[in-house]
């Protein structure tokens, strides 16, 4: 018995190598009594009757889940008629055991040989469900997207596969799905991948393995010579039709036949940029982000001097980051996709939109001055570019400009938000003919106005403050006026709201430059008040405010109040748009009728200047308001905020 044992441990060891012959004489194999043994006689090559081993041993004992697992990762989707023992020995095991995601791909391997491709899929996502890791799931659902046609899937099935189990059957399919879809240099790749795997491996279906993953390669060179041919029949002109033809179907929305059409093309003539992008879209319009993402970036690679396209798909690339909430690559994308198309009008209009969400106002007033040049008629974004130019403008080009109007500062604060609404509200009452209705009023400008030469050279009347003061003044008169011819009585006139629920009247019943700027829209049609009994309507503005505040708050930001930040930037001497930036990292969210003001608190663990910023908030919290001028020591031993002012010269100091 001893040396019987011997002999067939032998022969097991031979067969394992893929040595089946020796000196013309078949080696011997053991039995076929289960899993095990039909794995060797599968790595000798004899297929069939490894097949018939594990029919018998589910035969004896269907619960045995080895032989189970073997029969279904071996047996070829022939017919319904060969699948049919999985199935049946699938339903009965399922109702033993509704979790085990091998007796759902049963079913998926026999949906697929009956031609159920919905029901087979559906099938091997519930196994999937159950255990993510499960390597079997991949292969069957790789095969049935290949059954179905859908040769992205079958490809991007394939190569999570590889890369979870990192074995040599996966890596044997996705060389054979490589080769199939055209990807010859792939498929070369992963078949030397599978063959060194599958040679070092001690499975006895190894060597099995090994000679198929031969036999792929083998076959490589003659697809490889078939496949020039095929592309210079379609060439570059019949390429452009595909994807003109699949972009088509991309707007009809029949993205799944876009998806099928760019990728037939593609295999016929690969890196494509056009049908590239073409299937990226379908990708993104069926939710498949991540492929969308790679599509993007590869048709930008191979786009080399088109440049319009470049910046389309990174501009395309950027928008799902965005989707996804990857705002750093968005903005990545954003910016490499300038570079490649500075005139793109969408590109233009987007990133400054991008921009100017992120308080960022100076970069989107430059885009739409860019845009403005190109579209020179276009009076929407002439008056975006004015709204812009205000919040834009530096510091000291803001002090200067207030200044010069006249327009008391405090020395702590002359690029406060109060100061940019003042300046804002100037213009806005410039560009409503402020200065002829002076004129028309009073009959004298002297002290009203002053004289600015504009881009063009032309010499224009400016209003100063004193001026702005005296056209507040008369539009009150004309705004209650304006009311009372509505219908409406002194009580509710002074107590009327913009939409945003900012009075139009201070306490005194002068027009607010709010009110001023809501009345005259309200001349120019729009309905732009709310009466005090009624609610303030959810705006737009309102809506994104409360998205942006949820995402602050959520992502380790504290808000803080006007008072506080008013003083904090007086106890650090740092102007606004210090603040909002590295290091210090404030935020601010402002709707038409406020700023909201937030600190960092979660930076404050890696980063000493907002965890000063953060105890000085505490510190008016708890009363201590003196700013001090000296070090000191703080009650219970705690070391006092010194030096007390973190900025010198308009910036944080080293």
């Amino acid at each position: 018995m001893r040396a019987l044992a011997l002999i067939l441990l032998l022969a097991y060891a031979a067969a394992s190598a893929g040595d089946t012959m020796r000196h013309g004489v078949p080696v011997p194999l053991p039995p076929a009594a289960g899993a095990a043994d039909a794995r060797l006689l599968y790595g000798a090559g004899r297929e069939a009757e490894a097949r018939e081993a594990l029919a018998a041993a589910l035969k004896a004992n269907p619960s045995d889940e080895d032989a189970y697992s073997f029969l279904l990762e071996i047996l070829p989707d022939a017919s319904p008629a060969a699948a049919a023992p999985l199935e049946e020995t699938a339903r009965g095991n399922l109702k033993k055991s509704p979790t085990n995601p091998v007796y759902y791909l049963g079913l998926c391997k026999s949906y697929r040989a009956a031609g159920d491709m919905e029901k087979a899929e559906a099938a091997c996502r519930a196994a999937l469900e159950l255990d993510p890791v499960f390597h079997p799931s991949y292969r069957e659902l790789a095969l049935t997207y290949e059954a179905a046609g859908d040769s992205r899937r079958a490809l991007e099935t394939a190569a999570q596969w590889a890369e979870i189990s990192g074995g040599y059957k996966a890596f044997a399919e996705l060389g054979r799905l490589r080769s199939r879809y055209a990807d010859f240099a792939g498929a070369r790749t992963a078949l030397a991948r599978a063959s060194a795997l599958a040679a070092r491996s001690k499975d006895p279906e190894a060597p099995a393995w090994r000679r198929r993953a031969s036999s792929y390669t083998s076959a490589l060179a003659a697809a490889e010579r078939k496949a020039p041919s095929a592309a210079r029949g379609a060439g570059r002109a019949g390429a452009d039709d595909c994807a003109e033809k699949a972009a088509a179907d991309n707007a009809a929305g029949r993205h799944r036949e876009a998806e099928e059409a760019a990728a037939a093309c593609l295999r016929r003539t690969p890196g494509h940029a056009g049908l590239l992008e073409v299937l990226a879209d379908a990708s993104f319009a069926l939710g498949y982000y991540e492929s969308a993402l790679d599509g993007y970036a590869k048709a930008a690679s191979y786009a080399k001097k088109d440049r319009a396209l470049i910046a389309r798909v990174l501009r395309k690339k950027a928008g799902i980051h965005l989707r996804m909430g990857a705002e750093a690559k968005a903005k990545e994308s954003y910016e490499e996709a300038l570079l490649a198309g500075p005139e793109d009008k969408v590109l233009l209009r987007e990133l400054a939109d991008f921009r100017e969400t992120r308080s960022d106002h100076k970069g989107a007033f430059d885009l739409y001055s860019r845009l403005l040049e190109l579209r020179p008629g276009d009076a929407g974004v002439r008056r975006k570019r004015d709204e812009l130019e205000v919040p834009a403008m530096s510091a000291e080009d803001l002090a200067a400009e207030l200044e010069s109007r006249g327009v008391p500062l405090d020395g702590k604060r002359k690029s406060g938000p109060e100061n940019r609404e003042i300046l804002s509200s100037m213009r806005e009452a410039e560009a409503s003919g402020a200065v002829d209705h002076l004129k028309e009023k009073l009959g004298r400008l002297t002290g009203l106005t002053l004289e600015r030469q504009d881009g063009s050279g032309k010499l224009r009347l400016l209003l100063t403050h004193k001026g702005f003061e005296s056209w507040l003044t008369l539009r009150t008169r004309d705004a209650v006026k304006f009311f009372e011819k509505k219908g409406m009585d002194f009580r509710h006139i002074f107590s009327l709201r913009d939409k945003e629920g900012a009075p139009f009247f201070e306490k005194g019943g002068r027009l607010t430059r709010r009110g001023a700027s809501a009345y005259l829209a309200a001349l120019g049609g729009s309905e732009s008040w709310i009466m005090p009994y009624e609610d303030v309507p959810a705006s737009p503005a309102v809506e994104k405010a409360k998205t942006e505040t949820d995402s602050l708050v959520s992502g380790g930001y504290k808000e803080i109040f006007e008072p506080e930040y008013l003083w904090l930037m007086k106890a650090t001497d740092c102007p606004q748009e210090v603040m909002l930036e590295s290091p210090i990292f404030m935020k601010e969210i402002r709707t038409p009728a406020r700023i909201r003001y937030f600190i960092c608190v979660s930076c404050a663990y890696s980063n000493k200047i907002t965890e000063l910023i953060a105890l000085k908030i505490e510190d008016y919290r708890a009363g201590n308001t003196h700013i001090q001028t000296t070090g000191g020591t703080a009650f219970f031993g705690r070391a006092g905020v010194a030096p007390p002012k973190l900025c010198v010269d308009g910036r944080v100091a080293e």
